[in-house]
């Protein structure tokens, strides 16, 4: 076949190496017999009891061929389940007809049953007699025996699986927000950790099919200290980011979310990142251009930006330091529109700033007001000027152009 169709032949052999024999953390992907011993928690002992009737079963096909289609599809099923516990659930309904038989078979040896009719054609199957006390409560503990620790497993893969009712309430909020927005997909691509990953696109987008770029990218994503070239390379794919308070190093991506993009001790806080939902521990964000705040001040000082956010009636403060060039400049790009304080002026960003990120600079200058380049009118003007205002004029001061005094003054 390599020879013949090399195209199927890489086809056949990437579908096997990659999708079947590959081992990793994902817990279906992990072989049947393993070290965690999944086939103990997966199906208590009724798989000790289902294989040796299965191997019974392959020898009664040879002389009777109404074993044969269940013998063929237990062992195959039982094969790909050594290789991924995926194919489990298959599985299973072919390991209960063999180890129901062998319960039934358990029970006659120790009297409390008839020989089932594959071990005794003669015995009539078709009838019904009522068991007494004793053999009701010796079949209730020879069931607990072979099933008890299936039935302990079962709520607890069930909830393992289970969607939360925060999970779903992100889910329903982002399909809003996206449908406002008039978003298509890739628009509102939802990136956030694997496992949720295809939940959250099926709600907001119905592109559930793969979680393979969420699996690739989230995790390295949230202990990165490169915000910047993630937005870049998220930017254009993806419209939301779900955050849900994975423990991550200091100075990180992840660490900065959890602060709402706000500077920590380790890092000077994220420009591009909106949180816009709080819902329990899961956060929105979304990504934007974000507005930027340029000024003078004095040299090698730092300022201090800061401002609140009303988040599912949360208040929180965002807050970025700059640390201001040898020549008295700085600059500094926020993700949330609102008022600003800016070393104890105020700063008004728009909503259009912070989604356009605009091409002009927003040049502050932090000092007293008079001397060369005050504004006329100080005092008694607010400039409005691309998304971003001073308020407080008399305490303001800014590098004047000519465009910028026929502004103040109109």
């Amino acid at each position: 076949m390599s020879v013949l169709r090399p195209d199927l032949w890489r086809l056949v052999v990437r579908s096997v190496t990659v999708r079947l024999v590959r081992e990793g953390v994902i817990v279906e992907t992990q072989n049947l017999f393993g070290p965690s011993f999944g086939w103990l928690l997966l199906f208590g002992f009724v798989l000790v009891l289902a294989v040796p009737y299965l191997a019974w079963a392959s020898w009664r096909a040879l002389e009777d061929l109404r074993w044969v289609v269940p013998v063929v599809f237990g062992w195959y099923l039982l094969g790909l389940a050594t290789l991924q516990i995926r194919f489990v659930g298959e599985f299973s309904i072919f390991s209960a007809l063999f180890a129901g038989l062998g319960f039934v078979h358990l029970a006659e040896r120790i009297d409390v049953a008839r020989p089932p009719v594959p071990f005794d054609p003669s015995s009539d199957g078709r009838s019904f007699v009522v068991p007494g006390r004793r053999q009701i409560i010796t079949l209730l503990v020879l069931f607990l025996l072979v099933g008890g620790l299936g039935i302990v497993q079962v709520p607890i893969k069930i909830n393992q699986l289970t969607v939360t009712d925060t999970q779903y309430q992100t889910a329903a909020w982002m399909n809003g927000y996206s449908d406002e927005a008039g978003w298509e997909y890739p628009q509102d691509y939802v990136f956030s950790q694997w496992d949720r990953n295809r939940m959250y696109n099926y709600f907001v987008n119905g592109e559930s099919r793969s979680y393979t770029f969420a699996q690739d990218n989230y995790a390295r994503f949230l202990v990165s200290e490169d915000p910047e070239r993630w937005y870049e390379r998220l930017r254009d794919r993806t419209g939301f980011v779900v955050f849900a308070g994975e423990a991550t190093p200091p100075g990180s991506v992840g660490a900065q979310l959890a602060a709402f993009g706000s500077r920590t001790t380790n890092a000077t806080g994220l420009a591009h990142y909106r949180a816009v939902h709080v819902s329990g521990q899961y956060r929105v964000f979304t990504l934007v251009p974000g507005a930027t705040i340029s000024g003078n001040a004095a040299p090698s000082s730092t300022i201090t930006v800061t401002t609140t956010l009303k988040l599912n009636d949360r208040s929180v403060t965002y807050e970025r330091k700059v640390r201001v060039r040898a020549d008295g400049s700085y600059r500094v790009t926020v993700p949330y529109p609102g008022n600003y304080t800016v070393s104890e002026e105020t700063v008004r960003v728009s909503e259009q700033a912070v989604n356009t990120g605009g091409t002009s600079p927003y040049s502050i200058a932090i000092g007293q007001l008079g001397g060369r380049g005050a504004l006329p009118g100080a005092g008694r003007n607010t400039l409005d000027h691309e998304g971003i205002s001073c308020i407080r004029w008399c305490k303001c001061e800014r590098l004047v152009t000519e465009r910028d005094r026929k502004l103040a003054t109109d």
